[in-house]
């Protein structure tokens, strides 16, 4: 039965999720996967782990670091190269996966096959899971999801079965889902606080024994991660202090308990009001909610139901990372609740397991009245969730769609503004576009994508003195955005400014020096400039640091071409010859290509 409840779970999972795999790329999809030619190949999977710009193509390698995921980005790209239905399918398989062992870990840990499958089902469907599981760039919650439960589950059944395999099994998958996503770090915290419910009693020193592994290795992930992006935190404090940071979280974890309760109207990066003191009401009053948990119900539950106060300590504790102890870019984001959320289901189904009295008690099934109440309670919770998380992939899989009901949900997000804005550029809408971009410029002064998204509209429209303006605004707030300064290049050179544009492509190149677009740009700049001999040792230059294949077939096609410029027939058929090469037996277009200019000489 339990196998089947695990199946039931993962197919639950995989249903409620079909509808989103034939969606699009969205929003930060592009630093991760579409302009990452970091992930475009499986040959330097070691740099993936060494070099934190490898994470993606824009200014997140200052922020996270999570190489994992960067290989799972890899992988699809390995098989889907830029086709989004692997990548999403990937999502929900993860996420499917998850749910069952959902099922697993609570199965082991309570005996309880009744309450473990309600949680895991609950979990499977809820609605705020849409934002990690439908959103490619929420890969890292899904993935160091699966290595976290992987690891809870063999550290439990070490627990009770004493197996060395187990134990060994648990470090290293807790090592993995580490080095997929940050909130990982909880996962010692969690063990603790299981043995503090229901682990077997053991000497105090044999216990700091058996965690030391765990905490070894959050730290030691610590310290990798802090040498490599040269930080801790990923931003300054909240309105300038930790004080107001802290005023402004205590909102903000209540808004993640009220969107858990009611997944009504769901956000992508929530706009959270900034308060330089708890004593504003919204974080006077949440302060005061949070504080009658932690010192009465939190209390009262472990005394009366171990299970319902495990819940409680699974949410806060799996929220800390996010919760802004250490300052991130974000006060509240829906994707960052897919760990925490477990705990909520776990806690909804106990409830829910209360009403029906004794009658689920232990997996045993008596029939009575309170059994079908707590089983109609169950089936229309189930119900509801799947069709409204059914229902909001609808809205993922259209990006114009998605942002259009955030604006109008939330029509002061700047970050929805820019999505919406973002969305309907890349549909070629540009004047549509800018009426979003630039009040989403105006909310937030420092919003580095309001100015770039608005700076390429303008660009694409041929306005080019405005182009320049927003996009060297872009590059201002953040030197980092690699694609924005060959915009910014390309508005320059079609003023024919021409010094300008250079000095903008090789500050790219110099930031990223795998960043292929640049070379070629900058090769394009010197052939409007008539030096086809620099445009060829500019793609020369870049050639041993393009990392895919189809970069290289272009970079040898490219030289081919400048050579034929300048009346050097042989070179330029070198060239090409070196490109058929390269294709090998795949790329077909870009093979016909290549010889219709070999038969052209």
């Amino acid at each position: 039965m339990k196998a089947a409840l695990a199946v039931l779970i993962f197919a639950v999972g995989l249903t409620v999720y079909s509808n989103v795999a034939g969606g699009e790329f969205f929003s930060d999809d592009f630093f991760f996967v579409t302009a990452n030619p970091h992930i475009k190949t499986l040959g330097r999977i070691a740099t993936l782990f060494t070099d934190p710009h490898t994470i993606s193509s824009g200014g997140f390698w200052r922020e996270i670091y999570r190489p994992l995921t960067a290989l799972s980005y890899a992988i699809d790209h390995f098989f889907w190269k830029l086709n989004p239905f692997g990548y999403h399918l990937s999502n929900i398989l993860l996420h499917a996966v998850n749910g069952a062992l959902v099922f697993i870990l609570f199965g082991l840990i309570f005996g309880d096959i009744f309450l473990a499958a309600l949680a895991a089902l609950l979990f499977a469907t809820h609605p705020v899971q849409t934002e990690a599981v439908s959103w490619i760039a929420g890969r890292a919650g899904v993935l160091s999801l699966f290595f976290y439960l992987s690891s809870f589950i063999f550290y439990v059944k070490y627990s009770k079965e004493g197996r060395v395999y187990c134990y060994i099994a648990s470090v290293l998958l807790c090592g993995a889902a580490l080095f997929s996503k940050e909130m990982s770090v909880t996962l010692p915290l969690m063990l603790v606080v299981y043995d503090m419910h229901f682990g077997r009693s053991r000497p105090l020193r044999e216990r700091l024994l058996g965690y030391a592994p765990f905490m070894a290795l959050a730290v030691f992930y610590v310290l990798v991660r802090t040498a490599l992006i040269g930080q801790v935190g990923q931003t300054t404090w909240w309105g300038g202090s930790p004080y107001a940071t802290f005023a402004s979280m205590t909102g903000a974890v209540v808004d993640y308990i009220k969107v858990l309760a009611l997944p009504a109207k769901l956000c992508v990066n929530r706009s959270i009001p900034i308060y330089d003191s708890i004593l504003h009401g919204r974080p006077f009053f949440s302060a005061l909610f949070l504080l009658l948990i932690f010192s009465v119900a939190m209390p009262l539950a472990f005394r009366r139901s171990k299970k319902a106060s495990f819940a409680i300590w699974w949410f806060f504790i799996t929220l800390l990372p996010v919760s802004n102890i250490i300052p991130i870019k974000s006060l509240m984001s829906e994707r960052f609740a897919y760990l925490p959320s477990i705990g909520f289901c776990l806690l909804l189904a106990v409830l829910i397991e209360r009403i029906a009295g004794r009658s689920l008690s232990g997996g045993v099934f008596e029939s009575s009245r309170r059994t079908r109440a707590a089983l109609v309670i169950a089936a229309v919770l189930v119900m509801a969730y799947s069709v409204r998380t059914f229902v909001r992939n609808e809205d993922w899989k259209r990006n114009v769609i998605l942002s259009q009901k955030m604006v109008r949900d939330y029509p002061m997000n700047a970050w929805a503004l820019v999505s919406l804005g973002g969305s309907l550029a890349a549909e070629g809408r540009y004047e549509e576009a800018i009426k979003p971009l630039k009040k989403a410029a105006f909310l937030s002064k420092n919003y580095a994508n309001a100015h770039d998204n608005l700076g390429n509209c303008y660009l694409n429209l041929k306005r080019y003195e405005e182009s320049i303006v927003e996009l060297k605004e872009a590059v201002r707030i953040d030197p980092d955005l690699l694609a924005t300064r060959n915009s910014l290049a390309i508005a320059y050179a079609e003023l024919k400014r021409y010094d300008d544009a250079e000095r903008e492509f090789r500050a790219a190149i110099q930031r990223d020096p795998f960043y292929s677009n640049s070379y070629f740009n900058l090769a394009h700049l010197y052939e409007l400039k008539g030096d086809h001999k620099k445009a060829i040792e500019t793609i020369v230059l870049g050639m041993p640091l393009m990392k895919d294949r189809v970069d290289v077939i272009k970079a040898y096609m490219w030289i081919g071409d400048d050579y034929l410029e300048m009346k050097d027939k042989e070179k330029a058929r070198k060239a090409f010859e070196k490109g058929l090469e390269e294709c090998g037996h795949r790329f077909p277009e870009l093979r016909q290509k290549l010889e219709n200019k070999l038969k052209e000489l």
